[in-house]
């Protein structure tokens, strides 16, 4: 009788049942899927050449795209020692922030249960360097057509919408390669107003 209690070594909700009632039950063969809702790990494919960049046991930010890309720290626990020879890849390890403390709007450790689950898409960052970069906010961001601009504010306090290049986004900022230089004022929350050449106070 004690072999019909099945008890799972963590506590976790059920995401499968493999059997059904008045099945029989052999040795290795599953009856269901059980998923903590503590432990979650991003894995990662960094190209070969770049995985020297790779250290382990260090933080890194994770973009997950349900969670409002807002980035989490994530830590690296293991580097597949072999590439994968076909796409000359190396798969990276890192441990999430428990789902259960984990916000889903500012990425601080607020209830929020249930907001990560596995099978989910997320993006990790690593250094390869240091540069001096532009970024600006995303909601200061407008689209005209396929073209991105932004609100400059002049020293006459007038609004002018000058066309910007952007980079690469994380979390609530962008990159901005071209059409802004460092110094230059902008309207960080435009919204849908048409602020050309209209006086803007800074608050």
């Amino acid at each position: 009788m004690s072999f019909t209690k099945v008890r799972a070594p963590f506590d976790g909700i059920v995401i499968a049942k493999l059997a059904e009632p008045g099945s029989m039950a052999a040795p290795g063969v599953p009856l269901l899927t059980v998923e903590s809702s503590s432990d979650f790990r991003l894995e990662v494919q960094v190209d070969e050449s770049k995985i020297g960049a790779v250290k382990l046991g260090e933080t890194a930010p994770v973009v997950i795209d349900s969670l409002d890309e807002q980035a989490v720290s994530g830590k690296v626990t293991q580097i597949v020692p072999a590439a994968d020879p076909s796409s000359r890849t190396v798969t990276v390890k890192i441990d999430l922030p428990s789902a259960s403390t984990l916000s889903p709007k500012t990425g601080n450790q607020d209830p929020a249960p249930g907001q990560m689950r596995s099978g989910l898409f997320g993006r990790a960052y690593f250094p390869l360097g240091q540069r001096e970069t532009i970024s600006i906010p995303k909601t200061a961001v407008l689209s005209r057509g396929q073209l991105q601009a932004v609100y400059v504010v002049g020293s006459d306090q007038l609004a002018s919408l000058r066309f910007v290049i952007l980079g690469a986004a994380l979390g609530d900022q962008v990159e901005v390669l071209s059409g802004l230089q460092s110094g230059d004022r902008i309207v960080s929350q435009p919204g849908d107003r048409e602020l050309s050449g209209k006086q803007i106070e800074a608050q």
